[in-house]
């Protein structure tokens, strides 16, 4: 099922499909193990399965900014201006960014915003390889 809704939206093949679903699970796999070395590396305490905010604002900054993506998302997408994609990966981009500052900016001694800016960095690395697969 999710093979054809990506077909018909995408015009990807099923084998197009597979490939970048193999993609992004290495990408996944290669951030896990990174962030075991980091937290050994800088004694980085795992808390808990779900994320934890920082205080207040890093909250309601989060929610502002799901809030604000999914307004545009509606928005964009129903008057066709940007892609799906290139939404969503906007939406983490800022996300993961806005993270790491509030991290850094009031937590820096628990170096939590060290494994933010290593998802970041994976994920802008990961999709500006994008053009140079194959599969796509």
């Amino acid at each position: 099922m999710l093979v054809l809704i990506y077909r018909s939206y995408l015009g990807w093949s099923a084998k197009m499909f597979w490939e970048m679903v193999i993609y992004i699970i290495v990408i996944v796999i290669i951030c896990q193990l990174l962030e075991n070395y980091l937290r050994k590396k800088y004694k980085i305490k795992k808390e808990g399965f779900l994320y934890q905010y920082v205080n207040s604002v890093h909250k309601d900054g989060e929610l502002t900014i799901t809030l604000l993506f999914l307004f545009s998302f509606v928005y964009i997408t129903y008057n066709g201006y940007i892609e799906v994609p290139e939404n969503i990966i906007y939406y983490f981009i800022i996300l993961f960014g806005f993270r790491a500052f509030m991290a850094w900016k009031y937590e820096r001694a628990s170096k939590k915003y060290i494994l933010t800016m290593m998802t970041l960095g994976l994920m802008m690395i990961g999709i500006g390889l994008l053009p140079y697969l194959e599969f796509l």
